[in-house]
Order: C-alpha cells, then structure tokens, then sequence
C-alpha cells in the first residue's frame, strides 16, 4: 500500500487495523471479506479521473509520514 501510495496512486484497501493506520479516506477501505463493497470501490475509483494535484498530494503525504528518517525518530 505504502509502495502505490510513493507513486501518487489511488489505494483501495481492506479494512483491517494495519491498513486503516495509514489513514486514507472513508472512500478507500471495504469491509475484509466483502466482494460486493471491494467490486463497487473499484468500480468507484475507476469512474473518477486522477487530478495530478491528487498523485502529488499522496506522495507527499506518504513521504512525510513514513521517511526513514521520520520512522526511525519515532521509535
């Protein structure tokens, strides 16, 4: 998850405490085990064109949060 989201992509995941922690929007989880929610999510994201704004506001984020040097300063 962490990987896409390096690279500015969108990111459907379930919903399962390890995944929630990244902290993306309501939108982008779905119940784990639900095939109908992960199906309507995919069908949702591919609807919506990406705004590059969008790609660069992931990357950012995702670069600040979880930058070694910023991970390591946590621990």
């Amino acid at each position: 998850m962490l990987e896409a989201l390096s690279y500015g992509l969108p990111v459907i995941a379930s919903d399962i405490p390890a995944n929630v922690e990244v902290g993306l929007a309501a939108a982008n989880y779905f119940t784990v085990g639900d095939v109908a929610a992960l199906a309507q999510r995919l069908y949702d994201f591919a609807q919506v064109p990406q705004a590059e704004a969008e790609r660069i506001a992931r990357r950012t984020a995702v670069a600040a949060r979880y930058d070694w040097d910023v991970v390591a300063d946590r621990a």
